[in-house]
């Protein structure tokens, strides 16, 4: 993993998600790639990333900006997090029925991740409304008493409209 040196693949966590994972200072910028399948072998490329608390458990949230992908994981230290997204991102790709070249190329692609400042106003305003949604799945499922899987939860983020 770097911090600002390669373009591909990015994840531009919040300042909070970065302090939550030992980063020290601002995120460097970093403009965002192109999604032009010539550009990057892989397609999933620009994740932004917040840290969320369903169920009173510290998460991350994060969302591909150019196909808003979602994934709910751990928050754990850093190096540990982009293992467990690399494997949440295979079982979800997995669980969409992507070919499997297509799904280790991806997972590839994270064995060497970019940290970045976010960058865009719009998506991080889409993963707010996600993290909303979330509490509001929770809250609701344990309002009728029911258990909260969250599995689940990402499943049902990632049939949200956005």
């Amino acid at each position: 993993m770097t911090v600002a040196k390669r373009t591909y693949p990015i994840i531009r966590p919040t300042q909070s998600l970065w302090k939550a994972w030992g980063g020290r200072g601002r995120l460097p910028s970093l403009e965002s790639p192109l999604h032009e399948s010539r550009a990057q072998p892989n397609k999933l490329c620009n994740w932004f990333a917040r840290e969320v608390t369903p169920l009173r458990k510290p998460m991350i949230l994060t969302a591909e900006a150019s196909t808003m992908l979602t994934l709910l994981l751990p928050l754990e230290e850093l190096s540990m997090a982009m293992v467990a997204f690399r494997e949440a991102l295979q079982r979800e790709l997995q669980r969409l029925e992507i070919p499997a070249a297509e799904i280790a190329s991806e997972a590839k692609a994270l064995e060497d991740i970019t940290i970045a400042k976010n960058n865009d106003r719009s998506t991080m305003g889409s993963l707010t409304q996600l993290a909303s949604d979330l509490e509001y799945r929770v809250d609701y499922n344990l309002e009728r008493g029911r258990e909260v899987d969250l599995q689940d939860l990402q499943n049902a983020l990632n049939r949200t409209l956005m």
